[in-house]
């Protein structure tokens, strides 16, 4: 039976792959029927066979039904978390609650969610705030307030139908999407320039434009320097997060030479406010002050 759910598993996963949703959802819903097997899938199985059934829903542009699957897939996968397992397990299970978040977060964009509001349910997935212990449906986080004037933070999500970019300031949040595949191309080209020894300035600046292109064009208006900007948080998922920020270009400078950057992973906040460092402090502060020929 375990192998029958794997590979039914499996099946319906190419027939998404191959643009086939709804016979993806016929599968799946007729293998979670009861009694369509010997026996009814355990947690894990079923998990998966819903996480799978939310990516159909999601192709099909079913969207309140992708919704309900992804909820479902990430409440079992937290009963599973909160509970001893072995390490491979978990981590299995783990890339499935991730996967969760990112179809819900998809669905919940595309239903017509205000940006703000979802970019709160991101912001507390990538900020841990859901943890073994807590509620295992989704709720919505408290985040900060929304950056001081001069302030803006960009959260990338790498979702099933593309990069959602979002976009914070004083004036409030604005979303916007991006092609994944060209968003995946754009960052190896960068990332394979910079770390080969042998690339030359003229190879990397061409890279490095493209890249900000893609990246930051859409916003460039929201941060060029009439608005004073002088503060970049950037909140970069998964392949993003080796993006080399720090040359890539908008309006033909590098960005370390326009604003000051902080790479972080989630904004929610914390029940601990933020504690001033005095005299008395002790800091340990890692930096490289080579950037891109700069010191």
């Amino acid at each position: 039976d375990r192998c029958t759910y794997e590979s039914e598993d499996q099946l319906a996963q190419a027939e998404i792959a191959a643009g086939k949703a709804e016979a993806a959802i016929q599968r799946l819903n007729h293998v979670l029927a009861s009694g369509t097997l010997r026996r009814p899938p355990g947690d894990m199985e079923r998990a998966e066979l819903v996480e799978t059934l939310g990516s159909a829903f999601l192709q099909a542009k079913r969207y309140g039904e992708a919704r309900q699957r992804f909820e479902e897939s990430i409440a079992i996968n937290r009963g599973i978390l909160d509970a001893p397992g072995e390490q491979l397990e978990r981590e299995s299970v783990q890339r499935l609650y991730e996967a969760g978040f990112r179809g819900l977060t998809e669905a919940d964009l595309r239903l017509g969610m205000l940006p703000e509001a979802a970019l709160q349910a991101w912001e507390g997935f990538r900020s841990k705030r859901w943890r073994p212990g807590t509620p295992a449906k989704p709720e919505r986080v408290k985040v900060a307030q929304r950056p001081s004037a001069g302030t803006v933070k960009l959260t990338y999500a790498l979702l099933p139908g593309g990069v959602s970019v979002w976009l914070s300031d004083a004036r409030g949040v604005e979303q916007r999407w991006l092609p994944a595949d060209a968003v995946r191309a754009a960052t190896a080209t960068l990332v394979g320039l910079v770390s080969d020894p042998a690339a030359s300035r003229m190879a990397v600046q061409p890279a490095a434009r493209r890249a900000g292109g893609l990246l930051l064009g859409q916003f460039e208006s929201r941060l060029v320097s009439r608005h004073g900007v002088t503060e970049l948080l950037i909140d970069a998922d998964d392949s993003l997060s080796s993006m080399p920020w720090a040359v890539t270009e908008l309006s033909g400078r590098k960005l370390v030479e326009q604003f000051a950057l902080v790479m972080t992973a989630g904004f929610a906040s914390t029940s601990h406010p933020p504690t001033a460092i005095g005299p008395a402090s002790r800091v340990a502060v890692f930096a490289n002050p080579d950037v891109g020929g700069l010191r």
